[in-house]
């Protein structure tokens, strides 16, 4: 007997559409806010030099270690001067910072792509066939175990050592560490889903190896391997700033974000360095309790302060000791000798 269904009820029936993927990913401000950073960051990469006038490497001693904000005045290719403002400033070369931080973002980022998407496609290959062929697993596993017992870091700093300073040296010396990583979570999802009763009776009926690894296997590994290729990039790029600030792997002159860290690092101790020389040289002038030294500010022939002094830096300790030895027995001060001090010098003034 065949049912009617009347116009009435079928109109009734209200069809709540499911809402799409990007609206139910912006409902979620994490999403929202870590999507506008990648996209800022990933646009450095074409638009560097739009961002920024500059050339990353070029050389002008004139502008070196100048503060943020200074106006710079290069010349274009017509060799024509314009007025550009440094505004994180000047290393110790005259190279502005800002720039060199821009270009910078275009290695990091094609290394942590790079190294992402070929850990990720050489994993996926190893893992399926160590997921699936019981033989081939007892090999590749105790070879994957090996490489992970090695730390990515001393790994990384051997094979670029081995190999030389190149780009595709740096993507090859961190994609190898970062391979077990991706094969062990593949062969983790094979051999759940070999074991499922579509994947059986797939076998059963004659279906080959490569099809059934390319139509019930593969697709199942497809959203793990994506959250595991942003662990990568990321990893990548923090692995590519150690090499950079170690010194290895991409020359030199290529600006990097781990270089500038290295060449502000070691400007920074040269600043703090020679601050403590100029107070060290102060405190000798000053004498103790800051009162100046003879000869330092009493010099009565008109040259300034210590000009015919050999300035000698001292340290703490003498510094303490050179105090306590600055007043004469009778507690006037007379000069820096230690003698008066003494016992013997004691008995010589009461005699």
């Amino acid at each position: 007997m065949a049912t009617l269904i009347s116009s009435e009820s079928v109109e009734s029936r209200t069809v709540v559409a499911r809402p799409s993927v990007w609206r139910r990913l912006l409902r979620h401000p994490s999403v929202v806010i870590g999507s506008v950073m990648v996209v800022l960051i990933a646009s450095l990469v074409p638009l560097a030099s739009v961002l920024t006038p500059l050339d990353p490497i070029e050389i002008s001693p004139r502008n070196r270690n100048k503060p943020p904000g200074f106006e710079m005045t290069p010349r274009n290719d017509a060799g024509e001067k314009y007025k550009v403002e440094a505004v994180m400033g000047t290393d110790k070369l005259g190279r502005d910072v800002y720039t060199r931080v821009v270009y910078g973002a275009r290695v990091s980022l094609i290394v942590g792509i790079s190294v992402a998407v070929a850990s990720v496609a050489v994993g996926l290959v190893i893992g399926l066939l160590a997921g699936y062929f019981r033989l081939a697993d007892a090999i590749i596993m105790r070879v994957m175990d090996g490489l992970m017992a090695i730390p990515a870091i001393l790994l990384a700093i051997a094979l670029v050592s081995l190999s030389g300073a190149s780009l595709m040296t740096v993507i090859l010396a961190i994609v190898i560490p970062e391979i077990p990583r991706v094969v062990r979570l593949v062969r983790s999802i094979v051999l759940t889903i070999r074991e499922e009763p579509y994947v059986e009776a797939a076998i059963s009926v004659g279906t080959p190896m490569v099809k059934i690894l390319w139509r019930h296997v593969l697709p199942n590994t497809v959203a793990p391997l994506i959250v595991q290729g942003t662990f990568i990039c990321g990893s990548a790029i923090l692995l590519e700033a150690i090499l950079s600030f170690l010194g290895v792997g991409i020359p030199p002159e290529t600006p990097r974000w781990g270089n500038i860290m290295a060449e502000g690092r070691a400007e920074s101790g040269d600043a703090l360095r020679g601050s403590d020389r100029g107070s060290a040289r102060r405190a000798h002038r000053a004498g103790p309790g800051g009162a100046p030294a003879q000869g330092a500010g009493d010099d009565r022939s008109g040259a300034p302060p210590g000009a015919g002094e050999d300035v000698q830096l001292l340290s703490a300790p003498a510094l303490r000791r050179a105090a306590t030895a600055h007043h004469d027995c009778d507690g006037v001060d007379r000069s820096w000798s230690r003698r008066c001090s003494s016992p013997t010098s004691r008995r010589r003034r009461s005699t």
